[in-house]
């Protein structure tokens, strides 16, 4: 048996491949090693029920997630998942990489992440090349989810939001700073928490304000991590996760105007990661 992940700071898709070729797929919370201990992470591998009870049976874990750079952070991963599946060869690389072999096209490219974070890198098929680092959700992750909803909360708690969206989300909820802070200083995940305010936004995507604010986001995305390639506008330029999908015909636009051709846009890896594993 075979085990794939893919994860990212929300969300986890797993599938678990049989020797039949068969396959049974199944979600978790999202495993991030650097905003995660390692007892968080056994704890939301643990709660899935139906792979605990055939751990014994897998013979390779191929995991790819937020936060595995090499280091620290990959080995947290490396041993919480070597515990519980004892008899697996067990294979943690980061999300990046997952981005560029589901979104490979077999032509050199450029391989982007949007989700709850965001990056990009160089692959020619064999390795990851990668000219700007990730800061992650306090210095980085521009337009990424948890970059759009801090500029959505700080609109609204410097009163710079429209009245109209103001009215909305006062009504949607209810949040008072006490409670922002909490959860942005005090409780795990706060990239997550940031994240999930996009939701709003994306409700409100006509919204001139809005517009701006997506808009803004994916200009500086793009300026920063895609246009620092010197082939940059010879390259397509691909793309995995929530911000990109949601947003796909706010991101060709804006491609469109820089001068690159935005190709594949999907919101998750995972059925690429599939196919390369098995093939």
């Amino acid at each position: 048996m075979k085990l794939i992940v893919d994860s990212g700071s929300t969300k986890a898709d797993w599938v678990l491949v049989k020797a039949d070729g068969s396959r049974v797929d199944f979600a978790s919370e999202g495993i991030n090693s650097m905003t995660q201990s390692s007892e968080n992470i056994l704890s939301i591998i643990s709660g899935i029920p139906h792979l605990i009870t055939i751990s014994n049976q897998v013979q390779e874990v191929f995991f790819y997630g937020a936060g595995c750079s090499k280091g620290e952070t990959r080995e947290i991963v490396e041993s919480v998942l070597a515990s519980l599946f004892l008899n697996a060869v067990v294979k943690v690389d980061t999300d990046l990489m997952a981005c560029a072999l589901a979104t490979y096209n077999n032509k050199p490219m450029i391989s982007c992440i949007l989700g709850t974070g965001s990056n990009a890198c160089f692959f020619d098929g064999n390795s990851i090349k990668q000219k700007i680092p990730a800061l992650g959700y306090v210095l980085g992750d521009e337009g990424g989810g948890s970059y759009l909803g801090k500029q959505l909360l700080k609109a609204y708690f410097y009163e710079t939001l429209p009245e109209d969206l103001r009215t909305q989300f006062n009504r949607r909820y209810s949040l008072e700073i006490q409670e922002l802070l909490k959860n942005v200083y005090q409780e795990p995940s706060a990239n997550r928490y940031l994240a999930s305010f996009t939701k709003f936004i994306g409700d409100n995507k006509m919204h001139p304000y809005m517009k701006d604010i997506v808009k803004t986001g994916l200009q500086i995305f793009l300026n920063n991590f895609v246009c620092c390639y010197s082939n940059a506008k010879q390259l397509q330029i691909n793309f995995v996760g929530s911000v990109a999908y949601y947003f796909q015909e706010e991101l060709r636009n804006v491609g469109k105007e820089i001068g690159l051709s935005i190709g594949s846009i999907f919101q998750k890896p995972i059925e690429g990661l599939v196919a390369f594993h098995c093939k």
